[in-house]
């Protein structure tokens, strides 16, 4: 597999270990038909790539990655923003500073994580934490 290709999964397999997050059935994945369960809670999972380029000067330099991840969740709306607050919380929590996350022999690091607002898009309460990344790999 290619690195944006480990990049994706490493993350999108960290975002799957945090406590409550919505199972496999329930997660929305790029360029993937999706029909959400009315009344139950879904992720989405977007992959923004921003750069790749030399880490270092040299015949094979190493190349560094960088981009953010967002978890876009939807919440049943109506119910308040205690159950998209203890989430997201748990969500940033598992990308923090000092955690990273593995595919194949990609190594991705996390530099912060943040919630952004929550907006009503009818059904759906939906909140977004947001990811900012970084990877080395061999060009």
């Amino acid at each position: 597999m290619g690195t944006t290709q480990d990049i994706r999964r490493a993350l999108e397999k960290k975002a799957a270990t945090v406590a409550g997050f919505p199972p496999a059935t329930q997660r929305h994945w790029e360029n993937v038909r999706f029909e959400p369960t009315t009344g139950t809670p879904w992720a989405k999972l977007v992959l923004v790539p921003a750069t790749s380029r030399p880490a270092n000067l040299g015949p094979s330099p190493s190349l560094r990655y960088d981009g953010t991840f967002l978890v876009v969740m939807h919440f049943v709306e109506g119910k308040g923003s205690g159950a998209a607050d203890d989430l997201l919380d748990l969500i940033r929590a598992a990308f923090t500073v000092d955690q990273s996350a593995t595919a194949g022999s990609t190594q991705v690091r996390f530099e912060w994580s943040e919630r952004n607002e929550g907006v009503n898009d009818a059904p759906w309460y939906v909140a977004t934490a947001t990811i900012k990344w970084y990877a080395y790999a061999t060009s």
